[in-house]
């Protein structure tokens, strides 16, 4: 079962790109909205469920969350949670859910890497329970406007048998989902489903922008799964090391490995939004980076992906979010 949830006065939930006659272009993101028409849909495998996200493709007020109504109705609702200390009119299914979606959002991609293999290339970062199934998949508004330097893609899976958001965050977390960003896993988070709208143009995108793949397998089966305890650190007593922003930077930078992506996304944003102009050092730091990679013990992902041009693009993508003008 999925809750879709429409917008009471027909808001787009999706973005707009507009050309004008000049040829420049404008993009209107989505609407705020407050109150929801909520529709349960019944899915039963990875086929049903990929023919209800190729509908809503065209339902530009509609979308999807994982949650299910408190109390069935027919009138408009808030997205509100449902937790047992606070009212809402959402909550986390009981027995949890059997389909999820992972949301991945900008992940740096190697410049070798083939138009056919993209899909792939992000399949590979989860577990290998992933590896086999059939998914729908739904390239974001921004893929490929970059020149195909990141990958943004929602991939939707079957499981084999509910399993509760909070448990499947965790997961994302412990077994490093690599490049899965957790939010969407709760009750009430968005999950958008429509189609980007092009306006005086044609979208794009050079290749399909959804469809179902289907692999040797319909359903994913998540092996069993124990929160692991967390290990108290051992007292290390102040031997004179670095403190305040360096010793910031040294943590974040001992951080990398056996996971890559995030924690080298984070330290270069740390790094360009934190120093001030007459201390930033690119170069050093690019080095720095460079060694604490190259030092970092093996994961899953290949470590020669994060190579001198995959960190030059992360740090440029930073200095250009940064507000200061370096």
């Amino acid at each position: 079962m999925i809750l879709m949830l429409k917008s009471d006065k027909g808001q787009p939930l999706t973005k707009k790109f507009i050309r004008n006659a000049e040829g420049s272009e404008t993009k209107k993101d989505f609407a705020n909205v407050y109150e929801y028409y909520a529709t349960p849909c019944p899915v039963f495998d990875i086929h049903s469920l990929s023919f209800v996200l190729t509908e809503l493709e065209a339902q530009t007020s509609s979308c999807i969350v994982r949650g299910e109504l408190v109390i069935p109705t027919e009138g408009k609702i808030r997205r509100t949670k449902f937790d047992g200390s606070r009212d809402g009119f959402i909550c986390d299914r009981l027995t949890g859910t059997q389909w999820l979606m992972c949301d991945f959002d900008k992940v740096e991609a190697p410049e070798w890497l083939p138009a056919d293999i993209r899909l792939r290339y992000l399949i590979e970062m989860l577990p290998a329970c992933f590896h086999k199934a059939s998914y729908h998949y739904q390239w974001s508004s921004s893929a490929g406007r970059d020149g195909w330097k990141t990958l943004s893609c929602h991939i939707w899976f079957w499981l084999t048998e509910p399993w509760p958001s909070d448990v499947i965050r965790k997961r994302v977390k412990v077994e490093n989902w690599e490049g899965v960003d957790r939010a969407p896993f709760d009750a009430i988070q968005i999950h958008y489903t429509a189609s980007p709208v092009f306006v005086n143009q044609t979208d794009t995108l050079d290749c399909p922008r959804s469809g179902l793949v289907l692999m040797e397998i319909d359903a994913v089966e998540l092996p069993p799964f124990v929160e692991p305890v967390p290990v108290p650190r051992a007292f290390k007593p102040n031997m004179g090391q670095a403190t305040g922003f360096e010793g910031k930077l040294q943590e974040m930078l001992d951080d990398i490995g056996p996971n890559y992506h995030e924690p080298i996304r984070s330290v270069i944003m740390f790094y360009v939004m934190a120093c001030a102009v007459e201390t930033y050092d690119i170069d050093a730091f690019k080095d720095r980076l460079m060694s604490a990679i190259h030092l970092a013990p093996t994961g899953k992902s290949d470590k020669n992906i994060y190579d001198e041009s995959y960190v030059n693009r992360s740090i440029d993508g930073a200095v250009r979010k940064n507000p200061r003008n370096y």
